[in-house]
């Protein structure tokens, strides 16, 4: 199976999807990734550092670059438009399913909100091959960043949600992996807090993944 794993930005590889990654890859997936964002340039960061970043993350989750594609900042302007490049990417690469997350608030990251309506989008108005499944990453917002115990909760709610919802946890030594890619970004004080939320996020032991059409 071919899956296309949509990162809102840089560094969502890590933050929000490495479960599912690594428990795709483990299975002889193919996963390719599509980042609708270069992400916000920071004081010591530039694009160019953030996808050099992003490349060396995906590549030691053990994803070829080959198989990573960013979007420039003018697609995240336009949901339509983003949707389109969706789409029509998942197309070219004869992708099998998409996995994203569309359930942020209006407050969060534009590049995040915008990557959701997107998928949204993409599912209820039915623009994609019905060949394409399309997944949806699933956890309790209130209990996102409160670690293990978060971890523990987000791992018994899919139970709730039907038995079609997929379950990509993290063994320890991948946990240990993942904080060693995220040591290794650039932007020393990107780098600390990003840290920080990884450490505490239940994302970083379980994601569930819920079929959405």
């Amino acid at each position: 199976m071919h899956v296309l794993v949509l990162l809102p930005r840089p560094g969502d590889e890590l933050l929000l999807f490495a479960p599912c990654i690594l428990w795709f890859l483990c299975r002889s997936h193919t996963v390719s990734i599509l980042c609708c964002s270069p992400g916000p340039p920071g004081p010591e960061s530039t694009p160019d550092l953030l996808a050099c970043e992003l490349e060396s993350s995906i590549t030691a989750l053990g994803v070829p670059p080959t198989h990573v594609r960013v979007l420039d900042d003018r697609a995240i302007l336009e949901p339509s438009r983003l949707a389109r490049s969706i789409c029509d990417h998942a197309v070219a690469i004869n992708a099998d399913a998409i996995v994203g997350a569309y359930e942020f608030s209006a407050t969060s990251d534009p590049s995040r909100v915008a990557a959701g309506s997107a998928l949204r989008d993409l599912v209820q108005e039915r623009q994609l091959p019905p060949n394409i499944a399309c997944f949806r990453l699933s956890c309790p917002s209130v209990l996102a960043y409160a670690g293990k115990a978060a971890a523990i909760w987000a791992w018994l709610l899919p139970r709730r949600l039907g038995n079609n919802t997929t379950i990509a946890t993290t063994t320890r030594s991948q946990r240990r992996r993942i904080r060693a890619i995220a040591a290794s970004y650039q932007d020393r004080i990107e780098s600390v807090f990003f840290r920080f939320q990884l450490s505490c996020s239940a994302l970083l032991f379980v994601n569930a993944l819920r079929p959405l059409r």
